[in-house]
Parts: C-alpha cells; sequence; structure tokens
C-alpha cells in the first residue's frame, strides 16, 4: 500500500488477510501526519505497471518500504508483477536481500467471521 507520512511516499506491505493500522503507523514513523495514497498518485511512482499491480519493490521505485512482521515470518512472499496477470512468488529471504525493508508491526489480521456465523445457525 501506498502510503504518505507527512509529504514522503512510502509502501506498507502486509499479507493481503490483514488490515493496515495508521494511526500505530503514523507512531512508528514518527509522523504527524500519515494516510493512504490515492491510485493516481501512485501512478506516478510505477509508470510501467498497471493501476493495482504495483509490486512492493520500492526501492526500485526510490520508495521505503516497510513490511509487517506476519508476512516477514513468512517462508515465501508473493506479489503482483506490474501486472494483474503476472505474479512472482520467492523466499522471503531474497526479497529481503533485494529490498532491504524494514519489519514493523503496524497491521492486524482480518477477522473471520464465518466459524462464528455458522455457529450461530
Amino acid at each position: 500500500m501506498g502510503v504518505n507520512a507527512d509529504g514522503r511516499q512510502v509502501l506498507a506491505v502486509l499479507p493481503a488477510d490483514h488490515y493496515i493500522d495508521l494511526p500505530r503507523l503514523q507512531h512508528l514513523l514518527g509522523a504527524g501526519n500519515v494516510e493512504l495514497l490515492h491510485e493516481h498518485a501512485l501512478m506516478s511512482f510505477f509508470p510501467d505497471c498497471e493501476v493495482g499491480a504495483w509490486p512492493p519493490l520500492g526501492n526500485l521505485y526510490g520508495l521505503p518500504v516497510y513490511v509487517a512482521p506476519s508476512l516477514a515470518d513468512n517462508e515465501t512472499i508473493a506479489f503482483n508483477a506490474g501486472t494483474h496477470v503476472e505474479a512472482i512468488q520467492m523466499p522471503y529471504s531474497a526479497f529481503d536481500r533485494l529490498v532491504r525493508p524494514t519489519v514493523m508491526d503496524f497491521a492486524y489480521p482480518a477477522v473471520d467471521y464465518s466459524e462464528a456465523r455458522a455457529k450461530l445457525l
């Protein structure tokens, strides 16, 4: 996800089944204001990618990258390769060597209500 932190653009990378905790990220970055970037703002950073298919390779685009620990703890990482039909899967250790992200605890798991709903029915 693209984030504006006091006018500085960064990438926050988290698992697809997690939510970003913007107040926590704001605190961790020591920023006065943090907000998600709109797609049109990200298009200028990723001109060679399809809208919404931006890879978490911010270092190639001049953007700092922050990764949630829940993702960094995985053996592998998979992400869009700049298109909606191509993906890259690699060992997380290789991603870490290539991107050199900062690991920060700014995400929390989405709640799965399907089990609770099934118990009520």
